[in-house]
């Protein structure tokens, strides 16, 4: 049998049931567990001896289990791929060997040789167990010395690894709240950093960031309204970027704040015409470091644009000051001469009642009736003024038919015509305009007033003529007529023509601007047209409802154009 250092078999030969057997239980392979118990002692000290020596040992085995032959049991150390095995040979006595030694040998003889063979070799086996429980318990007592120095050392090492672990406890305790310290950190410079874009983003204002080489670092959306900048532009120098705005000097000043450590302001224009007002400042690192700087673009258009309209609201309101203070002037002077007038006619009548001269204070108080009217016209014209002014004046307006208006106006005005011996013709017009009846009314009657005030021989026309989607209300006269040097001015309060003293009879020199403010607020144009000594042309141009273009004016227009015929063939002009 081949059986290795744990003695379990590797490989059998030969009749080996002689000398082994199965025991009860589980399999095992332990060459000593299935050996029969004659022979077991005499084989384990055969094994324990080759394994110690390290030679080939032979030993006495006995008799078999029928008691029929003796047999030697031999174990050989060999060696097999490196690892060390033993051979056990169960080797029978030859048969006359054995019958020899039987017939020499008495059968008490051989007993006791027998008992004296186990004797001895019991001695031997018990010596070797002696030897080796010595050696063994030499082993165990050097054993238990390292298991002690061991033990001392896992102690120690114990002791050092539960402070390494309490240190690394402690170390993990630090380390997490630094980790939680760190990671509120980044989320607080995250939300700062989200809050600051957020602001960039929201504002609208341009900004730029530049390196100390002018190299753009970030940049705001609303900055594409100035450069032509898309996000793969960072990094690369401001001065390769086509500007949208006038603005030459922009590097020029960056360069300039860098080096003098001042920032600078410039207003500019961009080429959609929007305006800016352009500020440099340097860009500041926590430790006071200039690291380049930001260039910032905030519209002020609207305020660029209410600064003119201011600028142009002050020089209005200068001149209407101007005009005001003129007006008044005027009004106080027009007002002084009717109320000294009235003190003195007051102390002639006075004078005439005591007298009793009758006839004398009637004229008098007629003289005084007509002051006081020209002073209530004068009132109420300055009031007029003032009301349109103030803004008090409101249109009201409707469609309504211009022939009811032109004839209330030749009723009112025939009789003052044929007083002054003058022909007023109106002209009846079958259209409806959309205008305030009573505003329109009044401007027609302030120029009918004036052309026959202007009038000393001829006539005056009132008619009306359409061209394409206006309807022009034109009063012609034969007067004295305007220079052309004077047609503006005499729709400025208070301008009077030929009349530098000022005569009431005159008139006072609003019904013009009284004309023209009315029509600015029913949005209607008035021109005029003149030749001096020929005779002159007032019209108020009205636009006309749709419904009132698509009516014809064949037969009065006729009309009209042959009326103007007349006047023009009579006067010249």
């Amino acid at each position: 049998m081949l059986i290795n250092n744990k003695q379990e078999c590797l490989y059998y030969l030969g009749p080996t049931d002689r000398y082994l057997h199965v025991p009860e239980g589980h399999p095992t392979r332990d060459l000593l567990a299935v050996a029969r118990p004659n022979i077991r002692i005499r084989l384990r000290s055969a094994i324990r001896r080759a394994t110690q020596e390290n030679l080939r040992i032979v030993v006495d085995g006995g008799c078999t289990s029928q008691g029929a032959s003796t047999f030697n049991i031999a174990v050989h150390p060999v060696l097999s791929e490196g690892e060390s095995l033993l051979l056990v040979c169960f080797i029978d006595e030859p048969a006359h060997e054995r019958e020899k030694r039987r017939r020499a040998t008495p059968l008490d003889a051989t007993r006791v040789a027998e008992l004296e063979q186990e004797l001895k070799v019991t001695r031997t086996e018990l010596l070797g167990v002696i030897r080796n429980l010595e050696i063994s318990s030499e082993q165990q007592k050097a054993i238990n010395e390292e298991a002690l120095s061991v033990n001392e050392e896992y102690q120690s090492t114990n002791q050092e690894l539960l402070t390494s672990k309490e240190e690394l406890q402690s170390l993990n305790e630090e380390l997490t709240a630094l980790n939680s310290q760190l990671q509120e950190t980044l989320e607080r410079q995250r939300t700062t950093s989200n809050d600051l874009q957020n602001i960039l983003y929201s504002t609208d204002v341009a900004t730029l960031f530049l390196d100390t080489e002018l190299n753009i670092r970030f940049f705001t959306p609303a900055t594409k309204a100035l450069f032509s900048v898309i996000p793969s532009d960072v990094g690369r120098p401001l001065a390769d970027l086509s500007s949208l705005a006038a603005d030459s000097d922009l590097l020029a000043d960056a360069r300039a704040v860098l080096q003098t450590l001042s920032p600078l302001e410039r207003e500019i224009e961009a080429q959609s015409g929007a305006w800016y007002i352009r500020r440099i400042l340097l860009y500041r690192t926590q430790d006071n470091d200039v690291e380049g700087v930001v260039i910032t673009f905030a519209d002020i258009t609207e305020r660029t644009h209410a600064a003119d309209a201011l600028e142009t609201a002050r020089r209005e309101a200068q001149l209407a000051n101007i005009a005001k203070s003129r007006f008044l002037a005027s009004a106080s002077h027009d007002l002084r001469q009717p109320l000294q007038a009235l003190s003195l006619m007051r102390g002639a009548l006075d004078r005439r009642i005591r007298e009793d001269k009758k006839e004398e204070a009637l004229e008098l108080v007629a003289r005084l009736d007509e002051t006081a009217a020209a002073m209530s016209g004068m009132l109420n014209t300055l009031l007029d003024i003032n009301q349109i002014e103030a803004g008090t004046v409101h249109p009201e307006m409707v469609s309504f038919p211009i022939a009811d208006l032109l004839d209330r106006l030749k009723e009112e005005f025939t009789y003052h015509a044929q007083a002054q011996n003058l022909a007023l013709r109106v002209v009846r017009c079958g259209l409806s305009i959309y205008s305030d009846p009573r505003l329109l009314e009044q401007m027609i009657r302030n120029l009918l007033s004036n052309a026959l005030k202007y009038t000393t021989r001829g006539k005056v026309l009132l008619g009306c003529r359409r061209r394409k989607d206006v309807l022009s209300i034109e009063i012609w006269d034969t007067g004295v007529g305007i220079p052309s040097e004077e047609l503006q001015k005499i729709f400025d309060e208070y301008h009077q023509l030929d009349n530098a003293a000022r005569e009431r009879s005159l008139g006072r020199g609003l019904g013009l601007s009284i004309v023209q403010r009315l029509a600015d607020l029913l949005s209607h144009r008035v021109r005029v047209r003149s030749q001096p000594g020929k005779g002159s042309v007032f019209a108020i141009d009205i636009m006309l409802p749709l419904s009132s273009v698509a009516i014809q004016m064949k037969d009065r227009q006729s009309e009209i154009d042959e009326t103007i015929a007349e006047v023009v063939q009579r006067t010249g002009a």
